[in-house]
């Protein structure tokens, strides 16, 4: 748990040099919304919403169907892994472009997680 959080402080320090509006969010609380991703962000103007994950961490189905649905609504959804960090600097500094082939491969693993754990149920 401590290297996701500070992998997480590290990309809100980065966000925050971008000039990027953001948010830490704390789920599952008495008065949260579970599945929220652990970075709300507005981004060159676009609504950002990103998960954090360790090395080795597992997303949950509804942090997978909350990012989906932000996808829905026309935001931009990541699920981000230390060894996406310098794909995914490169793509905010482009501004967050939907079309990127990182991006696009984020999606697509996003996608091959929902499956695993629906296989897993």
């Amino acid at each position: 748990m401590a290297s996701e959080k500070s992998f997480e402080l590290k990309i809100r320090t980065f966000l925050s040099f971008q000039g990027a509006w953001h948010i830490k969010y704390w789920g599952g609380g008495v008065c949260t919304v579970a599945g929220v991703p652990d970075i709300l962000a507005c981004i060159h103007g676009k609504f950002v919403g990103v998960e954090v994950k360790a090395k080795d961490g597992r997303p949950s189905m509804l942090q997978i169907k909350t990012l989906e649905r932000i996808r829905q609504s026309s935001g931009a959804a990541v699920l981000l892994y230390p060894d996406e960090e310098d794909f995914f600097k490169e793509w905010v500094k482009s501004g967050c472009p939907p079309d990127s082939a990182w991006y696009r491969k984020n999606i697509d693993m996003q996608k091959k997680w929902e499956e695993r754990l629906k296989h897993d149920d």
